[in-house]
């Protein structure tokens, strides 16, 4: 659905609420309380009411909308703007386009949205032929947080890993067997799933644990790192790689453009992420990666 497309479809709230409840119509709406799927419509009161026990349900409860005043369009507004481009958007830029006063409703509801596409992509397992590689993702720190440090800890603005300014996570891409190609930059996999996880340090037991998403009969393509030792017990194959650095894409090609991708989107967009919230962006980042292949999940 292209923009014109979506606004005329969804224009104002009156559409987008009914849209929304057409939806959940469709999914089934039960009574929380006695569980019956006899129901009748309030309009006056947008709640649908039990006819058992006369318990009434809201039209945003138990929904990502659920505890949010802000009108319906802005919600299908956000969710169009951070699902249909390729690249990210601010919450300062959605802010102006949706003409809202305060920044921090509009913050929260893209990260409300973001949590959900992390929770989505986390049902799928990794299977087949699968890269798997480290990366570091620069955080934002305060400077009184760096000065402080820089008194107590003479190692603390030290570079490369266990860097304080740097925030460990695990890249793993699902690739498949390519067409056959003769172009300069033609790769002999085809990208399929992109899964990307914050990891606290990078031991094996965190390793282990971080990619658990990976199905048993997974072939696993790694760099000769000690922590993806880890893997060699839980797939049917693990093929490890001692590459130097300037080699590395050659055995891993997938991983690399989607960690040079990442990096790209999230300090051309967002500058600076601090460490908390760098695991939403990141599920954001791979739902819409993941997206481009299979558009109608």
């Amino acid at each position: 659905m292209n923009l014109i497309e979506f606004v005329k479809k969804h224009g104002d709230e009156a559409s987008c609420k009914a849209h929304f409840k057409q939806l959940r119509e469709i999914s089934g709406i039960c009574c929380r309380k006695c569980q019956d799927t006899n129901l009748h419509w309030l309009k006056d009161y947008d709640r649908w009411q039990c006819r058992g026990c006369g318990a009434q349900t809201s039209l945003r409860s138990g929904t990502l909308l659920e505890f949010s005043k802000l009108p319906y369009h802005y919600w299908f507004y956000a969710l169009y703007m951070m699902s249909s481009r390729k690249k990210s958007i601010s919450a300062m830029e959605l802010q102006r386009q949706l003409g809202h006063k305060r920044y921090e409703p509009v913050w929260q509801m893209m990260h409300k949205i973001r949590r959900m596409m992390g929770r989505r992509d986390s049902a799928y397992q990794m299977q087949g032929l699968t890269e798997i590689d480290d990366a570091f993702i620069r955080v934002y720190q305060k400077e009184h947080e760096s000065e402080n440090q820089d008194d107590t800890d003479s190692s603390a603005q030290k570079r490369g890993r266990g860097s304080q300014r740097m925030r460990s996570i695990i890249v793993m891409a699902k690739t498949a067997p390519g067409k056959s190609s003769k172009k300069k930059n033609s790769k002999p996999t085809a990208f399929e799933y992109v899964r990307m996880q914050v990891v606290d340090n990078l031991r094996k037991e965190t390793v282990d644990q971080a990619t658990s998403n990976i199905h048993q009969d997974t072939v696993v393509v790694s760099d000769n790192m000690k922590f993806f030792k880890v893997l060699d017990k839980r797939v049917k194959e693990h093929h490890a790689f001692n590459l130097p650095k300037e080699r590395s894409s050659m055995a891993l090609p997938w991983v690399h453009i989607m960690i040079a991708n990442l990096k790209r989107n999230l300090h051309g967009i967002h500058h600076s992420i601090k460490d908390k919230w760098l695991q939403s962006y990141l599920d954001e980042y791979c739902y819409k990666t993941n997206r481009r292949n299979f558009e109608m999940d």
